[in-house]
This record gives structure tokens, C-alpha cells and sequence, in this order.
């Protein structure tokens, strides 16, 4: 199985130059959020190497077993696994006909954006006309301002209205631009 790359990058101390700390605040960070029925179980227990952690419901099954093993190698967390909820906040499918209770409707997160994620659970008083209880999950994510760099200096053109200026210019741009 193949391990998911992660790039960890750690915000420069007050040592560092201004340079750096642009430098880190410049980086574009994406966050992946991945919503909807996987058809999977991945059940209850602690396995956060494999992005589910222990707050599952049932048993994990085979699909189950493959979310997981996707989690691992993309480096993604299953979020309404990772808060102790209520058994009626885990259940994601009530099964037709039948009083059985499954989860099986998972929000999939990136690992570097898990501690964004505040609450996931299910909403089943949600009327959503299926069989499959709506999932929420409240994220706070802080928005960070950007430093623009400082325009250069612009041209002081009146002191070209000057001809002894305007001359020695002329002259310097022809010793420049013909050498």
C-alpha cells in the first residue's frame, strides 16, 4: 500500500527574517473535503494511522476496510468518526423496512485540516426524503491577511522639466542602452 506524502511546515520563529515568515505566509494551503454514501461500515475503534478514529458505529465490513486504506493513502481523516456523539448522532442510514441503524455517509477531511473541523455528527430530525440521515460537520477556518510587497519608488518625472537634468539623462540613457 502506498504511504501518503505530507508536507510538514512549522511558521518561522522571531528569528527568522521577514523574508521567510512572507515566504510561509505566501504558501497556498488547500484543504480536501470529501462528502457522501461510501457504502462503507468502518465501525468502531482506534486507528487514527488509518484516518478513523474510534467513535464508529457497528462493525467495519469490507467497503469499510477499503475507505479506511483510502483515508491512509491520501492522508484523510473520516470527521464524524472523531467525536464522541450519541449513538442516534452516528447512525447515517436507517435500513428500509427494518429498524436496523448503519452509518455509512462519512465527511472525509485532510489530515492538516482535521483540527479546523469543530463537530461532525448525523441530523436525523433533518426531512430529507430518504433514507439517509443528513451529516454536518462545523469547520472554523481563520482567514489570514495578506501582505502585499511595497511598490517601488516611482519616477519624480517634473525634475525632468529642468534641461539641465533632462540632459544629463538623455546622455546617461544613451551610455546605458549603447555601450
Amino acid at each position: 500500500m502506498r504511504k501518503a506524502q505530507s508536507q510538514v511546515s512549522h511558521a518561522p520563529t522571531s528569528a527568522s527574517t521577514q523574508e521567510k515568515a512572507e515566504q510561509f505566509y505566501s504558501i497556498k494551503r488547500e484543504v480536501c473535503i470529501i462528502m457522501g454514501d461510501f457504502n462503507a461500515k468502518v465501525g468502531e475503534g482506534l486507528e487514527l494511522e488509518s484516518g478513523i478514529d474510534p467513535f464508529g458505529l457497528g462493525e467495519r465490513n469490507e467497503r469499510g476496510e477499503m475507505l479506511a486504506c483510502f483515508c491512509q493513502a491520501n492522508g484523510m481523516t473520516t470527521t464524524n468518526t472523531c467525536f464522541k456523539q450519541h449513538p442516534r448522532r452516528r447512525y447515517t442510514l436507517i435500513q428500509p423496512g427494518d429498524r436496523a441503524r448503519n452509518q455509512s455517509d462519512y465527511i472525509l477531511i485532510t489530515n492538516e485540516w482535521k483540527t479546523t473541523v469543530l463537530n461532525s455528527k448525523s441530523r436525523p430530525g433533518a426531512d430529507c426524503e430518504t433514507d439517509h440521515i443528513l451529516v454536518a460537520a462545523k469547520i472554523c477556518l481563520k482567514a489570514y491577511k495578506i501582505v502585499k510587497p511595497k511598490q517601488s519608488a516611482r519616477f519624480d518625472t517634473d525634475k525632468l522639466k529642468d534641461l539641465k537634468i533632462r540632459n544629463q539623462f538623455q546622455i546617461e540613457i544613451r551610455i546605458n542602452l549603447n555601450p
